[in-house]
């Protein structure tokens, strides 16, 4: 298999699922290839799995420059040929014409994670669907914006993401890591991980934080991922305590983020497709609270529903944050509830399984179940 990952750094949804998936073919006896632009934190990840590795120029489909696009798919055909490469894997949409041109000329399919819904595409890029050996989507609602946009429904899959329970487990350095980050040990911390932007409900995050630390004097914000630091300054200037609020750059090692953070948020204000975040905090063995977007409450399940807000609810997030800060047992009770439902519910087996069906050809629709 050729990964297509122009960008492979830690921080991002889709290029962390590109490497999971990566791992775990590799594991069941499948060669990797991965070809990528920018060397980034990932690397030295892809170098324990893959037979060999290709740094080149990755411009997509430029439209204006007709002999960068020939370039680019003469470079790949030549790799695919001599390392007998049967099929493709990108998690990024500005390589399905690429890739359609390379199934016309050599006949090796692409597969591609649609991590994101489908949106306004010019006509070139819905031809090329009929081309793709197939689109995977963790999400109902994701899958159904693709259909929308003509993705053959031959071809379109719904499968869900995972989370590996070894690679994410309750942290046994609890006071080292909040040392590391200058942050007492006996500290309440909210913490937040991933994109840090508005859509993503960081705003009311910081609101309801602004409620508990009153209550609460030792209460702690802490948040990891990508962000823009003029928004940063933004949520700084909205934080009543802004002292007691910390952001950290993507890292990769997300476990030590999740290791100093006593419950994790998902606020999120629009329909997530299905945040990985969710279910390493769930493997992490952390109390949680989400909002009631998307398959969020379906993640987290019935038993979880109390954790469950109301998109945009500040006062509710607070109550719900209050509480947990109130009640440090049922904290740790709800985070190991957490974690045994995501090694039962969330691991990688079923998932990889049908993901490798799918690429090889054998999968079939009637049988769904790893999806919902």
């Amino acid at each position: 298999m050729l990964v297509i990952e122009p960008h492979p750094f830690y921080g991002g949804g889709m290029e962390a699922v590109a490497l999971r998936l990566s791992k775990e073919l590799q594991r069941r006896g499948h060669e990797i290839f991965l070809v990528y632009e920018t060397d980034g934190t990932m690397l030295p990840a892809y170098d324990a799995i893959v037979s060999k590795k290709f740094r080149m120029q990755l411009p997509g489909f430029p439209m204006r420059r007709p002999f960068t696009i020939l370039a680019l798919v003469w470079r790949l055909i030549k790799l695919i040929k001599v390392h007998r490469i049967d099929r493709i894997f990108s998690s990024h949409l500005g390589f399905i014409r690429v890739c359609a041109v390379i199934r016309i000329l050599t006949g090796t399919p692409a597969f591609f994670h649609l991590g994101l819904p489908g949106s306004a595409m010019p006509f070139s890029v819905s031809f090329a669907l009929r081309w793709m050996g197939g689109g995977i989507s963790p999400a109902p609602h994701t899958l159904a914006t693709w259909t929308e946009k003509s993705w053959p429904d031959e071809t379109l899959w719904q499968v869900r993401n995972w989370v590996d329970g070894e690679e994410f487990q309750p942290a046994p350095n609890k006071i080292e890591l909040r040392a590391g980050l200058a942050m007492s040990p006996d500290a309440f911390v909210i913490g937040f991980v991933g994109r840090i932007v508005r859509e993503k409900g960081v705003e009311v995050l910081v609101d309801a934080f602004n409620l508990v630390v009153r209550k609460w004097p030792e209460c702690r914000l802490l948040m990891g991922g990508t962000f823009d630091q003029d928004y940063i300054d933004e949520l700084m200037k909205r934080c009543d305590a802004p002292e007691k609020f910390r952001v950290l750059p993507r890292t990769s090692r997300p476990q030590e983020v999740y290791g100093a953070i006593d419950v994790i948020c998902v606020p999120s204000i629009w329909e997530e497709p299905y945040p990985l975040v969710l279910l390493e905090a769930m493997a992490s063995g952390l109390a949680i609270t989400i909002s009631d977007v998307g398959v969020l409450p379906d993640i987290l399940g019935e038993e979880a529903a109390e954790w469950v807000c109301a998109a945009g609810d500040v006062e509710d997030l607070a109550q719900k944050l209050e509480k947990l800060a109130n009640d440090p047992v049922q904290t740790r009770r709800q985070g190991v509830k957490m974690r045994e439902r995501a090694l039962q519910v969330y691991g990688p087996k079923d998932p990889v399984t049908q993901y490798e069906a799918i690429m090889l050809g054998t999968a079939v629709h009637e049988d769904q179940s790893v999806g919902e």
